[in-house]
């Protein structure tokens, strides 16, 4: 039986904030425990609407679901970031050339 996967990009209730969401959380089905559970979590985000989701083919993986963020870099300038959901693990597909970024505390209001 197939069970759904949720992509839920949140926010705090705050009015004419510069971006559309500023968290994203990813939920998967646990068969074991009969619940759905935080497959993956990003905060601190400036996130843009719109979000896609769709499904590409990884050779060795097969056909798995992909889900694109559009996020506003430090400059403002809006970034695509791909991710890859192989359940329950999702991880984010680098661009050709793009290098890993190394994970900074940025402190948010």
């Amino acid at each position: 039986k197939k069970v759904p996967q949720y992509l839920a990009l949140l926010s705090e209730s705050k009015e004419s904030l510069p971006y559309d969401y500023d968290q994203v959380r990813v939920f998967t089905w646990n068969v074991r425990r009969h619940r759905y559970e935080t497959a993956y979590r990003e905060r601190h985000l400036e996130g843009v609407l719109p979000a896609t989701v769709g499904r590409e083919d990884f050779a060795k993986e097969g056909n798995l679901p992909v889900f694109i963020l559009r996020i506003k870099d430090d400059n403002g300038t809006v970034v695509e970031r791909k991710y890859k959901l192989n359940t329950p693990i999702v991880r984010r597909l680098l661009a050709p050339g793009e290098q890993k970024e190394v994970l900074t505390r940025k402190r948010h209001r």
